[in-house]
């Protein structure tokens, strides 16, 4: 995973950079300076977010994403068992797993957030026509669905649990492939009209607010990152036929 969090940090990089070199129409003389400024601070990323903040948001991802798994459990129970579930019946393996995910998504929201309003606030005091504040909304939005949620379900929400449950790497590109486009619709759905809350409120507000969704959204992201009972069966019948042959090579 230590390749996948740098490929994250490159993406950050080069998104630094660009910002820098991005030249923005100007209502006032010291507007570049201070799209400027805003951008040289981005070097600083352990600053855009206080400690406490930063803890506070880790543990609500962290729960949220246990309660939405514990959910996704039951729903999927009470689908296959006529309506019956048994919370002792939950996979304890699965949920530990989506709950470390939590932790890590929790961390990464958090600096996007803060890189978003820094950015988005720039580019908002930017132009000549309009309220700021829709400018501010509308591109923090499209930042959300079209860079940060491809990049954090490509190299974290989606593979992290695959490679806790023992996918192979050399299938997690395949998984990802095959989930994160039906992942970023479902996410355009659920969340397009809850940002423009998000995206209205503190920043400091943003990442608790937004696991508040996470009641629902999390549990979509459960059932489509989490194996069905047919994948789980099918992989069990191949791991069993692996042994079997390898019993039969070695005798």
């Amino acid at each position: 995973m230590v390749g996948v969090f740098g490929m994250f940090i490159a993406v950050v990089v080069i998104l630094t950079t660009c910002v820098h070199s991005f030249q923005l129409p100007t209502k006032q003389p010291n507007l570049k300076r201070h799209i400027l400024y805003s951008s040289i601070q981005i070097a600083d990323v352990s600053a855009l977010v206080s400690e406490s903040q930063l803890t506070a948001n880790v543990l609500m991802s962290c729960v949220m994403a246990g309660i939405g798994d514990t959910v996704a459990q039951v729903q999927t129970q009470k689908q296959n068992k006529g309506g019956e579930y048994n919370l002792e019946n939950l996979d304890k393996k699965r949920l530990k797993n989506f709950i470390l995910k939590g932790f890590g998504s929790g961390i990464l929201w958090s600096y996007c957030f803060a890189l978003s309003d820094q950015w988005c606030t720039a580019f908002a005091q930017s132009q000549d026509i309009g309220p700021e504040g829709v400018y501010y909304t509308l591109s923090s939005m499209m930042i959300d669905q079209f860079l940060w949620s491809p990049i954090i379900f490509s190299l974290w929400d989606i593979p992290f649990p695959l490679l806790l449950r023992g996918t192979r790497f050399s299938e997690i590109p395949a998984e990802v492939n095959g989930k994160v486009r039906g992942l970023l619709w479902e996410n355009a759905k659920v969340w397009t009209f809850i940002n423009i809350v998000v995206y209205n409120i503190p920043l400091e507000w943003r990442v608790i607010i937004t696991t508040l969704g996470d009641l629902f959204w999390q549990s979509i992201v459960s059932e489509t990152v989490s194996p069905t009972e047919e994948e789980i069966c099918s992989t069990a019948r191949d791991e069993s036929t692996l042994k079997n042959i390898a019993g039969n090579y070695v005798q």
